[in-house]
């Protein structure tokens, strides 16, 4: 568009310069021919020969509209004719009727000739005009669809969001309720339960049954935990309380087939997290992993606050994990049997939850078999 517009205003300046030495050629022949001064004749032809340049420069341009196209043959002719009578005049070495006559056509011709040089100008500047007008409008037009196309991608982008959002919320409430049920795997009411333990709990207290009033209130804090915290964020230290009345509940159950250790290195205070997203791959560990260890299965918990990260490592001794198996956890693939669906379903469920709220996994396993298991989650902390 610049290029365009640039073009244009060079040829008007050329078609400007024409007019301009068609006036000065005329002025230069009339002072030849009343003083005879070589100077003037000299000063006439290379006047003569700039007017012959300057059609040369302009021709394609103006050939692009019908109307200057015309003007301009018509002031080409006239400036061809206007060369045969001035080579007539300057070979005459005697002014007669004939000649006279002969300067009287020139003068009159440069008076033609100036006249059509302005409506050449006029012409084309008319013609340039109207092209640019329509070039801007153009412009204008493809900046504006250009625009339109603009704004229907951005709210489809949106609309994509939203819908993307929307089923993100659905998928992390089902896979909540997922979490619970394989924790909770009932559907009694829950105050009738709650109740019911209570009363378990005092009954096995007025017995001396210590060790069965504490897995009563290990089991009654779990089932709380899961019911008061649907759908929100907990915090880290409620979590690992609620993992430790998990493993008192483990301990008991297999005694001295495993032993479990938790540890903590520094302020998790604040720290706010997923929920349940430690006991289901303990509860891994525990159920796959040393199922068939007789004796000295241990799994290990450590909990380690960074600059800008709590780091989640539960280790185990157990069998581990087959490399395909591995793969396909990590790739959230389906398995290949029932069994490994099952063992794997506790795991996925995390790596699904962790995605939801934090946009990518952040969860990762390191395992070999006969050589145990290492379940490492990173969370992030947002600074306040």
């Amino acid at each position: 568009e610049i290029e365009i517009y640039q073009n244009n205003v060079d040829v008007n300046f050329k078609l400007n310069q024409l007019s301009l030495k068609i006036t000065e050629n005329s002025r230069h022949f009339d002072l030849f021919f009343q003083e005879r001064n070589e100077e003037n004749r000299e000063l006439y032809q290379n006047s003569r020969n700039e007017i012959t340049a300057l059609m040369k420069e302009i021709k394609d341009e103006i050939s692009r509209d019908p109307k200057s196209r015309t003007f301009y043959r018509n002031l080409n002719n006239m400036l061809d004719y206007h060369d045969q009578l001035a080579a007539d005049l300057f070979n005459s070495r005697v002014l007669n009727q004939s000649t006279y006559q002969k300067l009287t056509d020139i003068d009159t011709l440069y008076s033609y000739m100036s006249s059509h040089t302005q409506n050449l100008i006029n012409s084309y500047l008319a013609y340039h005009s109207s092209n640019y007008v329509n070039l801007l409008a153009f412009n204008l037009m493809k900046n504006n669809i250009r625009n339109y196309i603009k704004e229907l991608k951005e709210k489809s982008e949106l609309e994509n969001k939203l819908n993307q959002e929307k089923m993100d919320n659905i998928e992390k409430e089902r896979l909540l309720k997922e979490s619970q049920l394989l924790n909770l795997q009932m559907q009694m009411d829950p105050h009738f339960l709650f109740n019911t333990l209570n009363t378990v709990s005092r009954t096995a207290m007025f017995e001396n049954a210590a060790e069965t009033q504490n897995l009563i209130i290990a089991i009654s804090k779990i089932m709380r935990y899961n019911l008061d915290h649907k759908g929100k964020l907990v915090e880290l230290e409620k979590e690992i309380e609620v993992l430790k009345a998990y493993l008192t509940i483990q301990e008991t159950r297999f005694k001295e087939q495993m032993d479990f250790e938790i540890y903590t290195d520094g302020d998790l205070e604040q720290i706010k997290i997923p929920p349940m997203i430690i006991q289901p791959i303990v509860e891994n560990s525990i159920i796959h992993g040393l199922a068939d260890t007789a004796s000295e299965g241990r799994v290990l918990i450590e909990i380690k606050r960074f600059a800008k990260k709590v780091e989640i490592k539960i280790r185990d001794n157990g069998i581990g994990i087959e490399s395909e198996e591995l793969s396909k956890i990590l790739n959230e693939e389906p398995q290949n049997s029932k069994k490994e669906e099952r063992e794997s379903l506790g795991i996925l469920n995390v790596i699904k939850r962790l995605k939801l709220h934090y946009g990518k996994n952040l969860l990762k396993i390191n395992s070999k078999i006969n050589q145990g298991t290492e379940v490492v989650i990173e969370i992030p902390i947002k600074n306040s």
